[in-house]
This record gives structure tokens, sequence and C-alpha cells, in this order.
């Protein structure tokens, strides 16, 4: 079940969990950035990057990434 609400009070982890998860995604999302500036400015660069970053984008929002990354809680 994934709840994309408010956290329980007697769950002390999730609200953390999220926070620490999309925390991570920015990080990397910057480092990916960082990576894909020091390309040579081309077309064909250009298009890898924006490629790199759909791709990356895709993966962290899609259905299966983690609920976290999605800014939502699951529980079993």
């Amino acid at each position: 079940m994934i709840d994309r609400g408010f956290f329980e009070d007697e769950d002390p982890v999730s609200a953390p969990l999220v926070a620490y998860a999309l925390e991570l995604m920015t990080t990397t999302r910057t480092q990916l950035l960082r990576c894909l500036d020091t390309l040579p400015p081309n077309d064909r660069n250009h298009r890898g990057r924006a490629r790199g970053v759909r791709l990356f984008e895709e993966a962290m929002s899609g259905e299966r990434a983690p609920a976290e990354l999605r800014g939502e809680t699951s529980f079993d």
C-alpha cells in the first residue's frame, strides 16, 4: 500500500526516510548535471545530455521507483 498523506505518530521512520531519499535524489541529480556539463558543446552531446536527464527523471519518478523516491511511503 502506498500512502501519499501525512505520517502517523507511531511511525518514526517514514518521514526521515522520505526526506533522506529526496536529499539523495537531489544530490544525485546535481552530480549527474555536473558530469554532463563537462561534455564538449556539440549537437550529439546536447542530445546525450537531454537523454541522460530524461532517463534519470523517469527512473526516479516512474512506477518502478521506490515509493520514498516519489515522496510517498509504502506500507506492507
